[in-house]
């Protein structure tokens, strides 16, 4: 694990110059939001992979560079996250919706193999369906949820890049500053 951070140069990457000249036009393509908040009040990221544009990004990008783009983006959430369950003294949960088929597998091998135990209690796996729309309505109220995931949030249903307005000023202020939470 540490090799493969080595030879994809991880602990750099955030201020390498040309990942961060492309990482611009690769989240255009990737769609990703911050979407609301939890009823903890952290920020709600969400990320749709099955929604990116396969074609325009192999017209766009080598193979080498949607790697090295995916672990930019991975990387700068993972510090993002750091830095808040540093703030908040508490840890940040993420939720992994509805996840391919071979996901699972390869979860399970990382996380018994390469995973903090404390590191595993904040990561949830869940399929598509009843269960995880009561497990994600335990963190997150319905009207900030999208009803793709069994919330009544319908302001994204067709754009991404959705932000719903929060009429309360110190409240935004808190939760940019402070919070945030992952959904994939």
């Amino acid at each position: 694990m540490i090799q493969w951070r080595i030879d994809n140069h991880v602990d750099t990457i955030l201020n390498d110059q040309s990942a961060i000249s492309r990482i611009e036009l690769f989240e255009k393509l990737v769609p990703t939001a911050f979407h609301g908040h939890t009823k903890a009040y952290q920020r709600l990221y969400i990320e749709k992979p099955d929604q990116m544009n396969i074609d325009e990004i192999l017209k766009t990008f080598i193979i080498e560079e949607m790697i090295q783009g995916h672990i930019y983006c991975l990387e700068y959430n993972c510090q993002q996250i750091r830095d808040f369950s540093r703030q908040l003294g508490q840890h940040i949960e993420t939720f992994v919706v509805n996840p391919p088929t071979v996901f699972p597998v390869i979860w399970n091998m990382i996380k018994h193999y390469f995973l903090d135990p404390v590191t595993k209690t904040k990561i949830h796996v869940l399929r598509k369906g009843h269960e995880t729309t009561e497990t994600l309505l335990e963190y997150i109220d319905s009207e900030q949820l999208p009803c793709e995931y069994g919330g009544n949030c319908h302001s994204c249903s067709t754009s991404p890049d959705c932000l719903p307005n929060i009429n309360q000023p110190k409240l935004l202020r808190y939760l940019l500053k402070y919070h945030s939470f992952i959904l994939l």
